[in-house]
Formats: structure tokens, C-alpha cells, sequence
């Protein structure tokens, strides 16, 4: 282990998981990263910012400051800048033949998480894809089948779903806060995410129609408390396993191997909203701007559950207003 003395400050972040996602970028790099600065871990980032308080640190040896500097602006992030005391020349070494190319990420690493990313879509978008062909191909099957029937299947498929993304998540070097899987505030969570409701849905209500209506149709209505209970359950459930996948695991995923984060906002709205094709195109576009407000929020919070809250309530609007 390296002592203090050795290391120095690469970047500055508003909040721990934020910081562990630079570090993150920085290791696969091939760069040792530690992340210091408790004080501020899990405190709201957007508050953070308006206060100018970028207290979470990223360190790195000193030989390799520069370098992981040119990497976090490469990704797309802003580095702290460090007094000139500590911004001595990295080792000459380092750009000698047969160093480490500092891309961002090793060709194997970035190999990997295309692999895993590839794997999540197929699993969590390919499904909806077929469904929402299936709902207008046979449009009264659905109708067909019981309350308890419907909620029951997608409880299991998004539990299917949450269970591959939380394992990928487990075992990668960022940390489970920097998908946003950090320990949730019973009061301030719901508040962010029924004040963000109250907001966002009379703007997406409201946005005009441009096609004629594709929708197959009403689902199984709840009858009786069993079955009402069964409905908040499920849409609570679905709301995060969509965040948790749309929000906390692709933006993050995208940030890292486009390294763009405006990029990984679009690219991640669209896939959450070609998940709700079964809409028709005016609930896909509606979604598709839900997903880059959602998408906004994330990367402000770094936390899902708010988003959840948020989401969950949107689903109930949507699926039986």
C-alpha cells in the first residue's frame, strides 16, 4: 500500500458514488485509485453543487497524476485541478515503449463490459420487444388472462431481470452506490420523487398526440384488497427494476464506454422507451422524454430511489387512471 505522501488529488467529486465511478474509469485504466472524503459521502449532489462543495477526493500516485487527469477529460469528467506543488511531471517511464496506453480502458476490459452490456439487453429489452409484437398481433390475449395472472408473470420476469443486473453489479469495481443502489431516506426519497412526479406528469400528459391510437387495450382491472395490494407491490417492483436497469446500470455502463455522459442520456432513454413499444409511437416518444428527464435526475441524485418513487406513480397513471 502506498502511503499519503505518495498519493495526490486527480479529481474532485459532489458524492461517494460519484467518485467511485472516477475511480472506477481511472482502475481499468490500469491506474491504482483510492476515494477519500467520507464527510460528504451520500449527501445530495445537487445541493452539493449549488454549494460548490466537491469534497470527495480522488487519489492517485503522484507518477500517474497526469495521465489519469487526461483520462477522467477523455471520459467526459472534470478533474480537479491540483496546485502546482503537486503537479510534477509524471515518470518519463511511463512514456517509454511498451508502457500502458492510457485509453481509458484496457482492450479486455472494455471487451467485458460491451459482453455484459449486450447480455443485460438482450435479457431485459428483447422480452418487451416481443411482447409489445405479441399484444398487437394477438391483441385480446392479454385481456384474457386474470389480474393475478398478468402481475403475477411480470413480477417474475422483472425479478429474473433484477436478480442477472444485481450480480453484475456485485462484482464490479465500482461499488454498488455508484449505480445508485445506496441506502435509501424514508422521508426525503419520497418527497424528491412525489415533487418530481408533480412536475413531470402534467407536462407529459399534456404533450400533444401525433398518431392515431396502437394500444391493445385495457389490462385485468384489481377487484378486491388482495388485488389491490398485488398492484402497488407490482408496480413499485417494476418501477425499480426499470430504474435499476434503464437508469442505474445503463447510464453508468454507457458513461464508461462512450464516455460521453449527454450520449449515454440518449442512448438509454431510447432503449427504456423501445421497451414500452407497446404503446404505440406516442407512448414511445412520451416515454423516450420521461427516460431523459429520468436520465437527468439520475446523474444530478446518484440515487434510485427517488426515481423508483417517481416512476412507480407514472405507472399507476398510465396503466389504470
Amino acid at each position: 500500500m502506498q502511503s499519503d505522501l505518495e498519493l495526490v488529488v486527480a479529481a474532485t467529486a459532489p458524492d461517494g458514488p460519484t467518485a467511485e465511478l472516477f475511480a472506477g474509469i481511472l482502475r481499468d485504466a490500469g491506474i491504482a485509485a483510492e476515494v477519500r472524503g467520507g464527510a460528504l459521502v451520500d449527501t445530495w449532489a445537487m445541493s452539493q453543487k449549488a454549494m460548490g462543495l466537491l469534497g470527495v477526493e480522488v487519489r492517485v500516485p503522484r507518477a500517474r497524476l497526469a495521465e489519469a487527469r487526461r483520462i477522467l477529460d477523455e471520459a467526459g469528467m472534470f478533474a480537479a485541478e491540483e496546485p502546482e506543488l503537486d503537479a510534477r511531471p509524471p515518470d518519463e517511464s511511463a512514456s517509454e515503449p511498451g508502457a500502458r496506453a492510457s485509453s481509458g480502458f484496457g482492450s479486455e476490459t472494455r471487451r467485458l463490459l460491451v459482453l455484459e452490456l449486450v447480455a443485460v439487453v438482450l435479457l431485459a429489452f428483447v422480452p418487451g420487444w416481443y411482447g409489445a409484437v405479441a399484444d398487437h398481433v394477438w391483441p385480446h390475449e392479454h385481456v384474457s388472462r386474470t389480474f393475478i395472472e398478468f402481475e403475477s408473470g411480470m413480477f417474475l420476469v422483472c425479478l429474473s431481470e433484477v436478480a442477472v443486473v444485481l450480480a453484475f453489479v456485485a462484482r464490479s469495481s465500482e461499488g454498488m452506490a455508484a449505480f445508485g443502489l445506496t441506502r435509501p431516506r424514508w422521508i426525503a426519497d419520497p418527497l424528491i420523487g412525489i415533487a418530481g412526479f408533480s412536475v413531470v406528469a402534467p407536462l407529459l400528459l399534456t404533450l400533444p398526440k401525433l398518431f392515431p391510437s396502437s394500444s391493445p387495450g385495457p389490462h385485468a382491472r384489481p377487484e378486491g384488497a388482495i388485488e389491490v395490494a398485488l398492484l402497488v407491490l407490482s408496480l413499485g417492483f417494476s418501477a425499480f427494476s426499470e430504474e435499476l436497469i434503464a437508469r442505474g446500470y445503463l447510464v453508468t455502463r454507457l458513461e464508461r464506454l462512450l464516455r460521453s455522459r449527454a450520449a449515454s442520456l440518449v442512448v438509454s432513454a431510447a432503449l427504456f422507451a423501445s421497451w414500452h413499444a407497446y404503446q404505440g409511437p406516442d407512448g414511445v416518444l412520451r416515454t423516450f422524454a420521461f427516460g431523459l428527464v429520468l436520465g437527468g435526475l439520475f446523474v444530478g441524485l446518484r440515487r434510485l430511489w427517488p426515481l423508483v418513487v417517481l416512476h412507480a406513480a407514472w405507472n399507476l397513471v398510465v396503466a389504470y387512471a
